[in-house]
């Protein structure tokens, strides 16, 4: 679950702050990629990555803390 969050966060960021060229093609084409993750996301089966997360040392309880 982190690696979608951390895409989807990237994505909603990167789409905010473009101020460059095609700005609507660069806005629909981000929207449409953080559609298609949280359709994946939501496919996925949380509960096996909220204990998988749990059990990551890395992770542990601190991301879910962080990230509510």
């Amino acid at each position: 679950m982190p690696v979608y969050n951390v895409l989807i966060d990237r994505l909603e960021d990167y789409r905010d702050t473009y101020e460059g060229p095609f700005l609507d093609a660069i806005k629909a084409a981000t929207n449409a990629a953080i559609d298609k993750l949280k359709v994946y996301c939501s496919k996925a089966g949380t509960e096996a990555y909220t204990v998988a997360t749990i059990l990551d040392p890395r992770f542990k309880l601190h991301y879910y803390r962080e990230h509510e």
